[in-house]
């Protein structure tokens, strides 16, 4: 069974050159399939400027593009922000599962939010609607072509900035519309 995708690279930005190897980067390490804790540990050998003894041999290919990307002057602190949105997005699924876990609903309406992000049967396309009090407090278009870290994190911070913006202690449910493709 073929590992689902967490990551994609950020959209394409007007032309700059700083933007474009941004983009290049994060496109190389998406595209290896490399964690953000490895692109961290290359960044941090890249700015300790030694040798680590042992390196596992992701580690040694992006200090290699680090490398490159830094005879090119493209500036180090873009790597650092790169290396923070992809930890973002790594850890935007089991936040967003946490948070589930926690919300006062149904197991029913638990399980139905943990199928957006996590499936047997694969995810779901469709439209999520949060009901605070009887009122829809919040709707979201899910679409499971995008990558898991930003389906979660968008519908966390969502739920969040409507949970806050509710009367304390009214009812929460959910419903979702499942939508099929024609074909």
């Amino acid at each position: 069974m073929q590992q689902e995708k967490i990551i994609s690279p950020p959209p394409k930005r007007i032309e700059n050159p700083d933007a474009n190897m941004e983009d290049a980067f994060s496109e190389f390490i998406c595209g290896h399939g490399f964690t953000a804790d490895q692109v961290r540990q290359a960044y941090e050998h890249l700015l300790d400027r030694s040798a680590p003894a042992e390196t596992a041999p992701e580690v040694t290919a992006i200090h290699a593009e680090m490398q490159r990307l830094e005879q090119e002057h493209f500036p180090l602190s873009r790597i650092a922000s790169i290396i923070g949105t992809f930890q973002r997005l790594e850890d935007a699924v089991p936040t967003y599962l946490h948070f589930v876990l926690r919300l006062p609903i149904t197991d029913g309406e638990k399980a139905m939010l943990r199928s957006l992000v996590q499936g047997s049967t694969g995810r779901k396309d469709g439209e999520l609607v949060m009901i605070i009090g009887g009122q829809s407090a919040c709707t979201l278009e899910v679409r499971s072509s995008d990558d898991i870290g930003t389906v979660a994190s968008e519908i966390t911070d969502t739920l969040k900035q409507a949970i806050a913006r509710a009367e304390p202690h009214q009812p929460i449910t959910f419903s979702f519309t499942e939508r099929f493709e024609r074909g």
